[in-house]
């Protein structure tokens, strides 16, 4: 959703008015994990009793790249929200910090979903009095339904949460949630289409989309994963940029173990006419930096982490990666997978990727694989993954 940006100056006698509807401020990229930028025990365990605190205690990478100052600010307008103000009232700060600090607050806190909207920012001088007030752009929904909408979609963070098995190793816990949005939540296309309409407010593009309605976009998508992620004390942000033809688009990245990762849980649920065929796919589950820019790019001015670990990957994690075709060894695979009914594997390069297709597919090898029923019949269905290191086989 694009943010509204207006410019007013008002003067009258002694008190200086300036309005201003903004977007996200400027930043570099971020150079990697560490940096002492978070709760010391916050990016541990999964804390003992869940509850808002967890999500409004999250400190993350644009709260570490504040000054002292704006730290303050930080603390001052998040102690203004959890109270419920409608408006956020601050003193002895300048119009340019009080924005740095709201815009890091609503890169890190998906829960309150209002502050993308835009906001005003009205700074009132008289005597040596200097207060600012920053005013988030509602709409036409009345302030009373977003408090209601917030506390409903904590109440299920914290369920969610609380269902997620404890003994799990962390990357589990993330594939257990990146499983669960995918299972429950639609992509909304009539909202895709609505994104960039100025004058209502789109649930779908927030985690309460995702999460109550069961309908999102990718920012409703990738909020929820946000949001759940803070909940369980794994370090996770949102990065925003382009589909390769164009399109706006949102995702998140983790980290896990100390590595950062790309976590793209839209794409990993398609849009598909076909009901019988099974969509969830891994495609772009802890992926790498490299990776990504195959079918994304990554917005400008913004701080997002090298994504290099790759330990994770789910392909390598469950023996499904292949540095190189080879044709004996992707058929066991192919034929210990294939009562699963879907089989995918993915190639380090799509040099190689490509050879197993060819060699599959266009050489016709495939059909000397054993499936469940023996071996492949006169036809088959396959694809490839819009990355092109991935190959799917449907097998039933």
């Amino acid at each position: 959703m694009k943010k509204l940006t207006e410019i007013t100056a008002i003067f009258l006698a002694a008190v200086l008015i300036v309005g201003v509807f903004c977007s996200c401020s400027n930043k570099s990229n971020y150079e990697g994990p560490g940096g002492g930028y978070y709760n010391a025990g916050q990016y541990s365990d999964t804390p003992e009793e869940l509850s808002v605190d967890n999500l409004t205690d999250a400190r993350g990478i644009f709260y570490g790249e504040l000054n002292v100052s704006q730290q303050e600010i930080y603390e001052d307008i998040i102690s203004q929200i959890i109270n419920k103000k409608e408006e956020y009232i601050l003193r002895d700060c300048t119009q340019e910090d009080a924005q740095t600090a709201y815009d890091a607050i609503e890169r890190e806190h998906p829960e309150f979903f209002w502050l993308a909207n835009g906001n005003r920012l009205t700074e009132t001088t008289g005597g040596e009095i200097s207060e600012i007030t920053i005013t988030p752009h509602y709409f036409d929904t009345d302030f009373q339904e977003y408090m209601d909408m917030f506390d409903e979609t904590v109440s299920k963070v914290i369920s969610i949460a609380e269902e997620v098995p404890e003994d799990d190793l962390e990357i589990e816990k993330v594939l257990y949630i990146h499983d669960y949005l995918i299972d429950n939540t639609e992509y909304d296309t009539d909202s895709s289409y609505a994104i960039g309409n100025e004058e209502s407010f789109i649930p779908a593009t927030t985690a309460y989309g995702a999460l109550i309605n069961k309908s999102a976009v990718c920012s409703g998508y990738s909020a929820a994963f946000h949001m759940i992620m803070n909940m369980l004390g794994i370090e996770c942000g949102r990065t925003t940029g382009e589909k390769i033809d164009g399109e706006s688009h949102e995702w998140n990245y983790i980290a896990v173990d100390g590595e950062y990762y790309f976590v793209d849980v839209t794409w990993d649920d398609p849009v598909s006419n076909d009901s019988d065929k099974d969509n969830l796919s891994y495609e772009f589950f802890a992926i790498t930096t490299e990776e990504l820019l195959l079918t994304h790019k990554i917005d400008d001015e913004q701080l997002v982490p090298d994504c290099n670990g790759t330990e994770y990957d789910y392909y390598k994690m469950n023996d499904l990666y292949f540095d190189y075709y080879d044709f004996d060894s992707v058929a066991l695979v192919i034929e210990e997978k294939a009562s699963e009914g879907k089989v995918s594997i993915k190639f380090s390069t799509q040099e190689e990727a490509d050879k197993a297709y060819k060699d599959l597919f266009d050489n016709k090898r495939i059909f000397s694989i054993s499936n469940n029923d023996g071996f492949f019949g006169g036809s088959v269905k396959y694809s490839k993954g819009s990355s092109g290191l991935v190959i799917n086989i449907y097998t039933e």
